[in-house]
């Protein structure tokens, strides 16, 4: 029963077809997914794994705020985890939500998805409302991220329970 869950839940998320075939859509939002659900584990080898050989754009609120080249993603996850030390961040945990954009023409993408990012700044919580821009291109090996930016309000303290 809970391999038949797990396997209905999968084609859920995927939005695979009664045919059995991913559309395009559901081919990008994967591979969206696969980046952001790899980096939020920590797991940067995998999360670079979606990410285009060429090299990719990145812009962040995290300074410098801009990456570009072969090196960018790698460059940019030491200046994340460098800003999270410096500002006393602990637990930090981010939440996609459901996309409010999917543009994909024959061999290029585009998605914005709503995030809800939460961490404990020198033990206090916060939180911070963005949305995550990328662009993706298909390739011969599949979707690949070609760039992606962070688009944020100003942190916040998180309501705490029972006040």
């Amino acid at each position: 029963m809970v391999k038949l869950l797990a396997s209905v839940g999968m084609v859920a998320l995927l939005g695979i077809s009664a045919a059995g075939a991913a559309t395009p859509r559901t081919e990008v939002l994967a591979t969206v997914h696969q980046f952001f659900d790899n980096f939020s584990k920590g797991d940067m080898k995998a999360a670079a794994a979606a990410v285009s050989p060429d090299g990719l754009v990145i812009m962040d609120d995290v300074p410098p705020h801009v990456w570009s080249g072969a090196n960018a993603l790698e460059a940019w996850g030491k200046a994340v985890a460098a800003a999270g030390q410096g500002g006393n961040m602990t637990d930090p945990a981010a939440k996609i939500g459901k996309p409010t954009s999917v543009i994909v023409d024959s061999d290029s993408g585009y998605v914005v998805l709503p995030v809800a990012f939460t961490y404990k700044q020198k033990g206090v919580a916060m939180r911070q409302a963005a949305h995550m821009v990328y662009s993706l291109r298909k390739a011969a090996s599949g979707w690949q991220i070609t760039g992606f930016t962070w688009v944020a309000g100003t942190p916040e303290r998180a309501a705490v329970a029972g006040q």
